[in-house]
């Protein structure tokens, strides 16, 4: 990792803008950060060091918990950073809770992002228990992590009967199977504003997909859904046997337009199926 030749905790604003602001970013990569230089971050931003930048990330650095303590009491106060980003940065159990507590009264965070960073279900509780309280966050983005059913089932839960405002959950690249997909079902027939479920790159397979598709296929009352727009299941484990169903909520189905099937075991006469039923319709299906 590289370290600056002056150290972040000693610039003042105009220093630290130059250095790691620009593009709307406070962008903190491959560095070593000690407790005194994120205090001096957090103090800048909060003293209005420069209200362009709305994203805060950390990417593939070294950061304790008590640097996060200083994040997340930034965060209870702020009213300029709209996306906060933790990527191939590991933090703790006890700093996700941190993060999580202070997002439960936040009002302009509208993106979390804790990309590869080892995120368990019990790392998950906590999101979901934040989700019950804040009413500004639109997208949840996980990927790459340690997510299973238990903690799907959380996220499930609190977005049937807590939640109205995230549209956005994407969960590529964790360990959600069958079961999992069950509960998005299930979540998808009574939550009428989410938008965007991505969960690529997993272990669901045909069972998980028709339940899906079956959601899909009922009309907007009760037991049906008809305001996601995208669903991305790439990679996944859906072969021929979901292509009847597929195809059917394709038929139906006028508001979803992005559909991913990309790398699954689904033979070219199942995709030209698929791409039959579609017709004329907006929606884009990638295979």
């Amino acid at each position: 990792m590289t370290s600056s030749i002056k150290k972040i905790s000693e610039m003042n604003s105009q220093e630290l803008i130059e250095k790691y602001g620009g593009n709307g970013y406070w962008w903190f990569y491959e560095l070593v950060l000690t407790v005194e230089d994120v205090k001096n971050v957090t103090n800048v931003i909060l003293n209005g060091g420069n209200r362009a930048q709305h994203k805060l990330g950390f990417v593939r650095s070294e950061i304790t918990d008590d640097s996060i303590k200083e994040v997340a009491e930034m965060l209870k106060v702020d009213n300029s950073l709209t996306h906060i980003a933790i990527e191939e940065t590991p933090i703790s159990h006890d700093s996700i809770k941190l993060l999580c507590d202070a997002l439960k009264s936040n009002k302009t965070v509208l993106i979390l992002e804790l990309y590869f960073i080892n995120v368990t279900d019990d790392d998950v509780q906590e999101l979901a228990e934040m989700l019950k309280f804040n009413k500004a966050l639109r997208e949840l983005r996980m990927e790459r992590n340690q997510i299973t059913d238990r903690g799907v089932k959380m996220l499930a839960d609190v977005l049937s009967n807590h939640n109205s405002t995230l549209v956005l959950l994407a969960l590529s690249y964790n360990k959600i199977t069958d079961d999992g997909a069950a509960e998005f079902s299930e979540m998808l027939k009574v939550n009428k504003t989410f938008e965007e479920l991505q969960i690529g790159d997993n272990q669901i397979g045909d069972q998980g997909m028709k339940m899906l598709c079956d959601v899909l296929t009922t009309g907007g009352g009760d037991g049906g859904n008809r305001t996601l727009t995208f669903l991305y299941m790439n990679r996944n484990q859906i072969t021929d046997e979901s292509v009847d169903k597929i195809v059917e909520m394709i038929i139906v189905n006028d508001n979803l337009k992005r559909l991913h099937l990309a790398d699954m075991q689904i033979s070219e006469a199942g995709f030209d199926r698929i791409y039959t039923a579609r017709g004329t319709k907006s929606m884009q299906i990638i295979k």
